[in-house]
C-alpha cells in the first residue's frame, strides 16, 4: 500500500529512496505495490521483475468531488488527503485492495493516508508493517495552508498514530535504504511470517441489516449493549448496511468494530418501489434479497468468515450472505419472531401473502441451520423451535438495561423542571416508529389524553413523526432527543405507559422506565419477555383499565414509590445488560466447545 507520484519525472525526493528499498526487498519476498494514481483514467500495471510489480489505480468521481470541495472550502490541494477521505466510499481501489489482500501474507504501508482502505486492520492475523519515512502529517502542517487545514492534519496524524501503535512492525529508515538497513528489514519482515499471530479472543462475525453504533430503537440498543459486553471476551466484527452512501469502519469498543456498507442504486430503487405500498415493514425484506447482489458486502462477508469462529445473525435477513459457506457454527439471535411480526405489520399490503411466505421460509431456513437460537422471550423461543427441531439448543436472553441511574433529583430541581409542564402530573411514553408503538400512541392521543385532561402526556421517540393526526391539547411530542434532555424529562414523569397490543420480541422501553424508577402501567402483552409481577414491579392490566389505574397511581405516592423501587432492583440485578451478556457469552462458549474435531457444526 504505497503513495507515490505518478510515472514521469520524479517530483519527490522520497520516491527514489522508496523504490530502491522495494527493489532490494523484492530479492527476498514477492512484492505488489498498490498505488493511488492521481491522474489518468485507466488502471496501469508494471512488472519490474518476477517478484516486483506495481498496480496504479486511478481516482473516480468521489475523488474529484472531494478534491474540489477541499480547494473551495479550505484552499487545499493535497492528493494524499483526498485519497484518505475517499476511503469512506466504495471504490475501484478498495476492490483491488480486497483482491490483493486475500493473496498476501503481509500488508505494508508507506503512507498513513491509505490505511482506511484496509478494513481488516487489527481484525485478522496477518502482520502489518509501517515503513515510516518521516512524520508525514507534520510536513502537511508546514505547507502553509489556511488555519482550517489543522483539522485535516489532525485527521492524518490520527491515522499515523494508529499505524505506529497497532502495526506489528514499524521501520524507520536512515539515509540509505540499501545495504545494512535493507538486510535487517528483510530479516525482520520475513521473520513475521514464521511467527504465529493469533488474537487472544475468538472472533464472532455479526451480520445485521442496519447500524447499531448510535441506537435509537430497541433492536439496535440490544445489539449495541450486548456487543459491547461480549467484546470483553470475544472479538466482534459487525457488518451491516449503511444509512447513507459511506463505507465506514467504526470502533464501538476496543474489540467491537462495525463496518457499514452502502446500498447499491438498484437496492435503493427496489426499496422505494416496495415501500410505496406500505411505508413500514418492507425495508429489511428488501435488504435480505438484495444483500447477495451487493458485490462488496458479499466479498467482505466471505473474507471475514474465513477468520471467524462463529457467525451471529441478528435478525434472519442477512442469511443468504452465508448460505453455502461451511464450517462455522451459526447463531440466530432473534430480536423478534419475524414471521409473526410481518404477518401483522404487512396486513393490507398487496403483496402480503408473497412477502410473509418469503419471511417464513427464510426464518425456517435460519432456524434449521443454526446451532444455537437466542430469543428475548419464552413465547418467541417456542415459536422458533417449532420451525426447527424441538431439541435444538436455545436460550432466552432478556433485553437488559444499562446500570440504572442513581442520580438524585432534589424536590426543588424537580419542581423547577415540572414548571415546563404547568405543574401538572406527567405521564410518559417512549416509542420508536415501530408500527405497534405508533398504534399505542394513537390510543394515548385519542382516548387516554382526552379522558385525563389534568395530566400532561410527554411522548419521546420517532413514533411522534408517524402520528399523522392533530394532538390533544395535553399531549406534547418531543420526537427524538439527545440522552441528557431525554433523561431530564424522564426524571419528572409521575407515571410511564406501555399500552402496546401487538408485535413480537420484548419492549425495551419498560427497562428504560424501570431504570429511572418510574412507576409503570403496561398491558400484559407489553410486559411479555420479562419476569414482571403485577403490583410488584408494575401495574399490569388490559388497556381498557389504563385510565383507572393511572388515576390510582397519581393519587397514591406510596404505591408509586414501591413500584419504582422494586422495578429498579429488578433491572439492576436480574435484568442488567451485564447479567444478560454474561448468560449470552456462556451460551456461545458452550456452543464453540461442542464443535467437532474438524471444526464443523453438529447441525
Amino acid at each position: 500500500m504505497s503513495f507515490q507520484s505518478d510515472p514521469g519525472p520524479l517530483n519527490s525526493e522520497d520516491e527514489p529512496r522508496r523504490n530502491r528499498f522495494y527493489e532490494e526487498l523484492s530479492r527476498y519476498v514477492d512484492i505488489t505495490l498498490l498505488i493511488p494514481a492521481t491522474s489518468g483514467q485507466e488502471v496501469q500495471y508494471a512488472a519490474f521483475s518476477d517478484t516486483y510489480r506495481e498496480i496504479r489505480v486511478p481516482g473516480e468521481a468521489i475523488h474529484w468531488r472531494i478534491a474540489a470541495e477541499l480547494r473551495a472550502k479550505a484552499g487545499i490541494d493535497h492528493p494524499e488527503l483526498v485519497w484518505a477521505l475517499a476511503a469512506h466510499y466504495p471504490s475501484q481501489f478498495q476492490r483491488y485492495f480486497n483482491d490483493l489482500y486475500e493473496q498476501s501474507d503481509i500488508i505494508m504501508y508507506d503512507h498513513p493516508g491509505i490505511l482506511g482502505y484496509d478494513l481488516f486492520f487489527g481484525l485478522d492475523d496477518k502482520p502489518r508493517v509501517y515503513w515510516r519515512d518521516g512524520l508525514r502529517t507534520e510536513r502537511f502542517r508546514l505547507q502553509g495552508h489556511r488555519p482550517e487545514t489543522g483539522n485535516f492534519a489532525d485527521y492524518l496524524q490520527k491515522l499515523e498514530e494508529t499505524l505506529i501503535s497497532k502495526s506489528d512492525l514499524v521501520l524507520s529508515p536512515g539515509d540509505d535504504e540499501t545495504g545494512p538497513f535493507a538486510e535487517t528489514a528483510v530479516q525482520v519482515i520475513t521473520g513475521l511470517l514464521t511467527r504465529q499471530k493469533r488474537h487472544e479472543n475468538r472472533t464472532l462475525l455479526v451480520l445485521n441489516d442496519f447500524p447499531v453504533s448510535n441506537p435509537t430503537a430497541g433492536g439496535a440498543e440490544r445489539i449495541f449493549q450486548l456487543g459491547k459486553r461480549l467484546a470483553r471476551t470475544y472479538r466482534l466484527v459487525l457488518l451491516c448496511f449503511s444509512a447513507g452512501d459511506t463505507l465506514i469502519r467504526e470502533q464501538i469498543a476496543p474489540d467491537f468494530v462495525q463496518i457499514t456498507i452502502p446500498k447499491t442504486q438498484e437496492h435503493l430503487s427496489e426499496q422505494y418501489v416496495l415501500s410505496t405500498y406500505v411505508p413500514a415493514g418492507t425495508s429489511d425484506i428488501v435488504n435480505s434479497y438484495m444483500a447477495p447482489r451487493n458485490t462488496l458486502f458479499k466479498q467482505l462477508v466471505r473474507m471475514f468468515y474465513a477468520s471467524a469462529d462463529a457467525v451471529v445473525l441478528s435478525h434472519p435477513y442477512m442469511y443468504w450472505l452465508v448460505q453455502g459457506l461451511e464450517g462455522k457454527p451459526l447463531v440466530y439471535d432473534s430480536l423478534n419472531c419475524e414471521s409473526e411480526l410481518k404477518r401483522m405489520l404487512l396486513a393490507g399490503h398487496p403483496l402480503h401473502t408473497r412477502l410473509t411466505e418469503y419471511v417464513g421460509a427464510l426464518e425456517r431456513s435460519v432456524c434449521s441451520k443454526s446451532k444455537l437460537i437466542v430469543t428475548v422471550s419464552d413465547d418467541d423461543r417456542m415459536a422458533l423451535l417449532g420451525m426447527s427441531q424441538p431439541n435444538k439448543k436455545s436460550a432466552v436472553i432478556y433485553n437488559g438495561n444499562e446500570t440504572a441511574e442513581t442520580v438524585k433529583v432534589s424536590e426543588a430541581e424537580r419542581k423547577k423542571l415540572k414548571e415546563a409542564f404547568g405543574g401538572a402530573p406527567v405521564a410518559l411514553f417512549l416509542g420508536s416508529g415501530h408500527p405497534p408503538n405508533v398504534e399505542a400512541l394513537r390510543y394515548i392521543n385519542t382516548q387516554l389524553a382526552p379522558r385525563l385532561p389534568h395530566l400532561f402526556f410527554a411522548v419521546i421517540g420517532s413514533a411522534c413523526g408517524e402520528l399523522q393526526m392533530p394532538t390533544a391539547s395535553n399531549v406534547h411530542l418531543f420526537h427524538s432527543l439527545d440522552e441528557a434532555t431525554k433523561n431530564a424529562i424522564m426524571r419528572v414523569a409521575d407515571v410511564a405507559l406501555n399500552p402496546v397490543l401487538k408485535g413480537s420480541g420484548a419492549n425495551v422501553k419498560l427497562l428504560d422506565y424501570f431504570g429511572k424508577k418510574i412507576p409503570t402501567v403496561t398491558t400484559p402483552f407489553g410486559a411479555r419477555g420479562y419476569p414482571i409481577e403485577d403490583g410488584v414491579h408494575a401495574v399490569v392490566c388490559p388497556v381498557d383499565q389504563f385510565e383507572r389505574q393511572i388515576s390510582r397511581l397519581i393519587g397514591d405516592p406510596d404505591l408509586r414509590y414501591r413500584l419504582g423501587e422494586h422495578a429498579f432492583a429488578l433491572v439492576n440485578g436480574q435484568l442488567s445488560w451485564d447479567a444478560m451478556a454474561g448468560q449470552y457469552g456462556e451460551c456461545i462458549q458452550t456452543m464453540l466447545s461442542e464443535k467437532g474435531e474438524n471444526g464443523e457444526t453438529d447441525s
